[in-house]
């Protein structure tokens, strides 16, 4: 199709495509709603018959989508993580659990399942479980 044919734009093309600058972040509900604002653009009939259109939108909203997933990652790591850690806090944070696994071995029952110190249960001595017969009368 020549240049002559074409129909300009009503308006402009999204100039702003590329991510964001480390400076200024979006908070999380931003771009949740300007990715859906392009989620919605981008399927316009009006947005779908120009590919200009429909393209810089779904652009646009892949990178919002990225954005929202490093976002997602960076909520799940923990700072506490040995890539946080110095050298020196990696190792005292080894030795406990070295020093663990040396001092006792965990102790099993006869189905080999590790048997917690305290689970909760009462030590109830000798007693046991006797059958009663039911309150409900009989029909």
């Amino acid at each position: 199709m020549p240049l002559s044919m074409m129909q300009p734009l009503s308006r402009p093309p999204s100039r702003d495509l590329t991510p964001p600058s480390p400076t200024r972040r979006l908070s999380r509900e931003e771009t949740y709603h300007l990715a859906e604002t392009a989620r919605r653009k981008s399927s316009n009939k009006i947005v779908h018959d120009d590919l200009r259109l429909k393209l810089s939108h779904e652009h646009l909203l892949e990178l919002l989508l990225q954005d929202i997933a490093q976002t997602e990652r960076e909520r799940q790591t923990s700072p506490t993580e040995d890539k946080y850690l110095m050298e020196e806090e990696r190792q005292q944070r080894k030795r406990p659990e070295q020093e663990r696994r040396i001092s006792e071995p965990p102790k099993l029952d006869e189905y080999g399942f590790p048997l917690d110190q305290d689970d909760g249960e009462e030590d109830l001595g000798g007693l046991s479980l006797m059958r009663t017969h039911s309150r409900r009368p009989t029909r």
